[in-house]
């Protein structure tokens, strides 16, 4: 095996394409547009105690380690949207830089370009680069369990390969619980190659070990979540689920919303799970022939890792799955964290393509299925209604006003003024006091309209219509100075209207 300074120099066009695509996913950051799970994680950003942070976001059903390091990034570079949303992209191109790095020692130029190339052809990895959650994060510490993983395989269990896997995987499980089924299978895979090559199971034993000793405490806050946690939006729906198995990684759920409003939608799903199962078929199958020829070098190694790759995402899949028929925990948005598998396979085929044509084919198919989640992914970040709320609020909020308000959503606007307070009346009554106080020091959650907080208030209330605003002017000691008119956001089609109120200022 190579080392970095026995490689070939890396091409200068090589290195445009890295930039280029770097310069495409930030180009997509400087939106104030938020949605629901972004203005949660702006939200944990506004505390100014790590501690309580860390606290509260125990509530949630993702693990820490994200929240931590956005946190110290946001002490230092601010926690505007905009530089919360790099934090993401950043993540992804070094993501994409995994091919030319990582991906270009161990297999060669051809299939380290296109894994970089590849990267940035999807329309998945637009997506989650601009938005403020720990995906991009997860897909490259999964990425980099997976290359480490490989190299202990393949014979280089060097101690600092064996301790940049363990650190990577321990990093990956505190990232996304998919993130640790994704390291858990890559374990078992590891333990398999270690029994059928007869090797020592000593290693093994040793990596797992320090692993598991590392995840104690998240493996505790993992137990609260089980316990305390859920949602109803967690399904697995027929066909959706099979559209969006098949076209997630690729276009993100366009396949499924096109789809939708056919008459074939249900009748579709059986043909597109026809070939998802032929695909990963006919996948395993071309690497088995492959092992048994005489090809040898970087192809016939990628080949084997292309075989690896699908035990991997079909795993963790269909362990996902199994498991949500007991209770739900498969969500296509979670896996994103196999990414790197999906990636590095399309990067092979159209990298050991022997034509030229069928190479072209591939890319301006890729372009082609990118373009319109890519189109709507910008089109709504540069919406003008992404500046809604600080259009409407940003000049006229004062401090000492309260916010007032019914529908969790609405946080989406008032989390960008963490030193206002924030009461959310929980009308439905769902368990989210602790996970909702993650929105902010200042947010409270209210289980009834009459309680002291609001009563015993006086001063300016921005308060939404329904029944908050209701039961305020049914007090008698409010008066309605102005609102905002509707408030409406074309990311996630949110739609509200703040009043202000005076409250006992007569």
């Amino acid at each position: 095996m190579p080392t970095i300074s026995q490689q070939k120099k890396l091409p200068i066009w090589h290195l445009i394409v890295l930039f280029a695509g770097a310069v495409y996913l930030i180009s997509g950051c400087f939106s104030n547009s938020l949605w629901f799970d972004e203005s949660f994680t702006v939200g944990l950003m506004n505390h100014t105690s790590l501690f309580e942070m860390i606290k509260w976001s125990s509530y949630d059903v993702h693990p820490h380690l994200y929240y931590i390091i956005l946190w110290f990034y946001t002490r230092v570079f601010g926690t505007s949207i905009p530089v919360m949303r790099l934090f993401s992209a950043l993540f992804a191109v070094a993501f994409a830089s995994l091919g030319l790095t990582h991906i270009r020692r161990d297999f060669g130029d051809r299939i380290g370009f296109w894994f970089t190339t590849v990267t940035y052809l999807l329309g998945a990895t637009l997506t989650y680069a601009l938005q403020i959650r720990m995906y991009t994060m997860a897909m490259y510490l999964v990425g980099l369990t997976a290359i480490y993983a490989y190299r202990i395989a393949r014979g280089e269990a060097t101690k600092k390969n064996c301790i940049l896997f363990a650190v990577f995987s321990i990093a990956s499980a505190y990232t996304h619980y998919f993130a640790l089924f994704t390291v858990a299978a890559i374990n078992v895979m590891l333990l398999v190659r270690t029994i059928l090559q007869k090797d020592s199971v000593k290693r093994w034993l040793v990596l797992g070990a320090a692993q598991i000793c590392a995840y104690l405490p998240g493996a505790y806050v993992f137990r609260l979540q089980i316990k305390t946690g859920g949602a109803d939006w967690i399904r697995l729906l027929w066909p959706d689920t099979v559209y969006n198995l098949v076209s997630y990684h690729l276009v993100g759920d366009e396949l499924y919303t096109f789809f939708e409003t056919t008459k074939q939608y249900r009748y579709g799903g059986l043909v597109f799970l026809a070939l998802y199962v032929l695909a990963g078929i006919v996948l395993y199958r071309r690497t088995r022939r492959a092992a048994n020829d005489s090809d040898e070098g970087n192809t016939a190694k990628a080949r084997e890792a292309v075989r690896w790759s699908l035990y991997a995402y079909f795993g963790v899949v269909l362990f996902s799955m199994l498991v949500s028929l007991v209770r739900e925990i498969f969500y296509i948005r979670y896996t994103m964290v196999l990414f790197v598998f999906t990636v590095f396979v399309i990067a092979y085929l159209i990298a050991t393509s022997k034509d030229a044509w069928k190479k072209a084919v591939a890319v301006i198919l890729l372009v082609v299925l990118a373009a319109y989640p890519v189109y709507g992914t910008f089109r709504l970040a540069y919406d003008p209604s992404a500046d809604a709320v600080t259009d409407a609020l940003d000049d006229k909020v004062e401090e000492g006003d309260i916010f007032f308000f019914e529908g969790a959503d609405v946080f989406v606007a008032t989390v960008r003024y963490p030193d206002n307070m924030q009461y959310y009346y929980n009308g439905a009554h769902w368990k989210v006091e602790n996970t909702y106080r993650s929105f902010g020091p200042n947010a409270r959650v209210l289980d009834s309209l009459d309680c002291p907080e609001i009563n015993e208030f006086r001063g300016r209330v921005w308060v939404t219509r329904g029944a908050c605003y209701d039961y305020l002017m049914s007090l008698g000691d409010c008066r309605e100075v102005t609102s905002t008119g509707t408030i409406h956001l074309k990311n996630h089609n949110y739609n509200f209207e703040f009043v202000l109120i005076e409250k006992g200022m007569n």
